[in-house]
């Protein structure tokens, strides 16, 4: 995934297999951010890993919510798996943009997570970013 020229790596993330970036500066205590994981993903399509994100989402983060999600090409002809959704973490509501991929039982996943109140702005941003993930 291509990252841009103004992200700030962020170092000693909680899990050591997740690549992130604070792509804004803090507002109100919290750094919007991208990150970027690979997970086994055995036997799942696009559609099978957004049905398994949607059905376990309340078990990662309180009032999980769906507004939206879709099947895209990205930049370099990748079909990826996005979701537009909202939950409850760390004390606060956020939302997030994911993007995701799938390859050889593998899953590559980037997500933008943003306080509401500047997610739009940030997602027309950003976006473009995370369509060049390519599922390795």
């Amino acid at each position: 995934m291509t990252i841009g020229h103004d992200w700030q790596e962020m170092s000693g993330t909680v899990v050591a297999e997740i690549e992130a970036w604070i792509v804004a500066p803090p507002s109100d205590g919290f750094a919007a951010n991208v990150n970027v994981l690979t997970q086994k993903a055995p036997g799942i399509d696009l559609q099978g890993y957004r049905d398994l994100s949607i059905k376990n989402g309340d078990r990662v983060m309180q009032n999980f919510e769906l507004i939206d999600s879709g099947v895209v090409k990205g930049p370099s002809g990748s079909t990826l798996g996005w979701m537009d959704f909202t939950g409850r973490s760390g004390g606060r509501d956020l939302r997030f943009l994911a993007v995701y991929g799938l390859l050889n039982g593998q899953a590559r996943l980037a997500t933008l997570t943003a306080p509401p109140d500047n997610f739009s702005e940030l997602r027309s941003r950003i976006e473009p970013y995370l369509l060049t993930l390519i599922p390795t």
